[in-house]
């Protein structure tokens, strides 16, 4: 029995991971340093995992949302994945900088949705020095459609204890002190 469960659990990840390839898509800094790899799941279910230097920092995780109208945790279907690369600088208002270098690559991974009515596109930037995404509701014609998220299902599986630079959420400044905490 043992050897029937385990049996069925090896196959279990290996359709997932059939799955995944299908889907799956792997975005990649401009010097190579960090990394992001995107998927679905079997059951539509996006996921990601961020590695730097080689190391995965923040293992396998899932994307989504739940709406007041629908689930967005899954059910998904893989659109289309944009590459772009972008080297560019700009001038700060004030600081210690005159300049500022913006060099990332990013991926626009465009997903469907049968009961959106529209298509969620995640998209990611991969600097040398991390990587950061960010969700964009895109509807059909461009009307404004109302989407209110009444839970935010995005988790960063970390793999360590690793250091965290933060600031304060605040509703008018983002002038404030970073905190360096575990």
């Amino acid at each position: 029995m043992k050897k029937l469960l385990l049996l069925s659990s090896v196959f279990f990840v290996f359709l997932n991971t059939l799955s995944a390839q299908k889907t799956g898509r792997t975005l990649v800094s401009p010097g190579k340093t960090s990394s992001v790899t995107v998927g679905l799941n079997k059951t539509g279910e996006p996921f990601y995992k961020i590695t730097y230097r080689g190391a995965t920092v923040v293992d396998w995780s899932r994307l989504g949302f739940k709406t007041r109208d629908v689930d967005l945790s899954k059910n998904f279907t893989l659109i289309r994945a944009d590459v772009k690369k972008s080297d560019s600088t700009w001038k700060p208002v004030w600081g210690e900088v005159a300049e500022i270098r913006d060099h990332y690559n990013q991926l626009t991974y465009v997903l469907g949705h049968d009961k959106l009515g529209s298509a969620l596109a995640i998209v990611f930037r991969a600097y040398d020095e991390g990587v950061g995404f960010r969700y964009e509701f895109w509807t059909k014609d461009n009307a404004g459609q109302k989407v209110v998220v009444t839970d935010e299902l995005t988790e960063f599986q970390m793999t360590g204890d690793h250091d965290a630079w933060w600031i304060p959420g605040d509703y008018d400044s983002n002038e404030h002190i970073y905190t360096a905490s575990p």
